[in-house]
């Protein structure tokens, strides 16, 4: 699966690519006026130079980091080197341009741009070399040959085709890591941690995982939080029933010491009658301990 990037509120890849090609394009401008100038062709150096400039200036001012941009940047820099070829009149070392251009191309971790780019060599290789060989005054290589150009094509095409590969690979890596950053920032706040990660989009592997291990961790963090929300709850209830056993023990004793205090003092009066009188004292203990025994009988009957 491949990736693709875009500007967003940090320098992304995009952008990344569009500066280094802008230095490319630049460093290519300088060069065709001193190729321009070295072969005698001051007006096409500079024309093409101009024109190939205005195009990378509006397509970097207005769409920069963006799909578009990138490939009108790498429309520019292709037709630069291939401007390079026709102002040296051919010659076989400017096209290690080429290939130049397509390693540049991998700082967009990208295969599109490397696509475009090894389809318009191909293209512009060809056209020129047909041109050339009908005699109008363009320059592909020193002298036209259908079968150089198809060999040249081939290793264009050899190159491109192994740093696809590269791309969708780098993409893959760089895209994973995007994912595992945006879930770190994520959980961490500071001093605090935040588990709940569903609302951030995982396309990776390693990022699926990532996350299903933060929510694994969510959930038993959820399953202790509610174990110990029920064990406060355990806990407030015993120290309630506690309490109002507590409360009741409390009136018992009270009603009890009530009871104790009525009888002893229906004993008292009887006593101080037969305090003085012989005959009495029997009759009154009899009394007493008969008041004691009732006494008994009526707290045993006062309990539970």
């Amino acid at each position: 699966m491949a990736y693709t990037y875009v500007p967003d509120d940090k320098p992304s890849l995009g952008v990344l690519g569009d500066n280094t090609l802008l230095i490319a394009i630049g460093v290519s401008a300088v060069l065709s006026l001193v190729l321009g100038g070295q072969f005698v062709q001051p007006r096409a150096a500079i024309i093409g130079t101009l024109i190939l400039l205005g195009l990378t200036s509006l397509g970097y001012m207005t769409a920069r980091g963006s799909v578009l941009s990138r490939h009108i940047l790498t429309f520019a820099l292709v037709s630069f080197v291939t401007l390079h070829a026709h102002l040296a009149k051919g010659m076989t070392e400017l096209h290690f341009g080429v290939f130049v251009t397509l390693a540049l191309l991998l700082v967009y971790r990208d295969w599109h741009p490397i696509a475009f780019a090894a389809t318009l060599f191909v293209v512009f290789q060809f056209g020129m070399d047909r041109l050339q060989a009908w005699g109008q005054p363009v320059y592909s290589l020193e002298h036209p040959s259908f079968w150089r150009s198809a060999f040249h094509a081939l290793f264009i095409f050899a190159q491109a085709g192994a740093e696809i590969i590269l791309a969708r690979s780098m993409a893959a890596l760089a895209a994973e890591g995007e994912e595992l950053t945006r879930l770190v920032d994520e959980v961490d706040r500071g001093d605090m941690i935040q588990l709940d990660v569903g609302r951030i989009d995982i396309r990776t592997a390693a990022g699926k995982a990532l996350k299903g291990t933060i929510q694994k961790m969510e959930a038993a963090v959820g399953l202790m939080r509610h174990g110990a929300t029920s064990m406060h709850n355990a806990c407030a209830e015993i120290a309630s029933g506690n309490q109002d056993l507590s409360d009741r023990t409390e009136q018992t004793r009270d009603r009890v010491g009530c009871i104790v205090n009525q009888r002893s003092n229906r004993c008292a009066p009887v006593t101080e009658i037969c305090s003085g009188r012989t005959p009495c004292r029997a009759s009154a203990s009899s009394r007493c301990a008969y008041g004691r025994w009732r006494h008994a009988g009526g707290v045993a009957r006062a309990g539970p």
